[in-house]
């Protein structure tokens, strides 16, 4: 599995660690206080997110020619039930409309880290975000045809607009483990 993450490093990493295990170990008061924690962090996140998500669906077109409708249709085409061919016929997302939704936040006991989840997108493109936020791009074969490639232009769209927001998240963030801690030690 491909994974995209932008990890904010900060000297209170350890003090996170710490907070979430003295948390565990706090059985049904340490439960609430934790979901707390991370909802203020992911409330804390949420506007880099946010920007993630708008600055890809922002990035120039660089091709013509109904790439849309023939996405649908070859999402359509690959689709194995009546069900799934109807559902990708109504939906038809685009690459830029599929990244933008796998955007998170990720909170885990060793960190916190904005990530693409790329098992949102279908197996053959889960590398695709990757690629799109590198100015090279990639080749890739026209919707499967060997003879026709093309060269798809990236633009960078992940980590310059997570560094933006990263003091404001950072301090956010130690602001809520420093108020979880005060609530533990009362």
């Amino acid at each position: 599995m491909t994974r995209m993450g932008f990890s904010i490093a900060a000297t209170n990493v350890d003090q996170y660690r710490e907070t979430i295990e003295r948390l565990r170990k706090a059985g049904k008061v340490g439960k609430g206080l934790r979901k707390n924690l991370r909802k203020q962090i992911a409330d804390a996140g949420k506007p880099a997110v946010d920007d993630v998500k708008q600055t890809v669906l922002s990035i120039p077109i660089t091709s013509h020619g109904g790439g849309g409708a023939q996405r649908r249709r070859y999402n359509v085409d690959r689709a194995t039930t009546e069900r799934a061919k109807r559902t990708a016929a109504r939906r038809g997302a685009g690459l830029r409309r599929t990244i933008a939704s796998s955007v998170a936040i990720q909170q885990t006991a060793k960190g916190i880290k904005i990530v693409t989840r790329s098992t949102k997108l279908p197996e053959d493109q889960r590398s695709l975000p990757r690629h799109l936020d590198s100015p090279k791009g990639w080749r890739h074969p026209v919707f499967g045809n060997p003879s026709n490639w093309v060269q798809q232009q990236g633009k960078p769209y992940f980590g310059e607009t997570i560094k933006k927001h990263a003091p404001g998240f950072r301090r956010a963030a130690v602001k809520a483990i420093e108020d979880t801690i005060a609530q533990i030690e009362q």
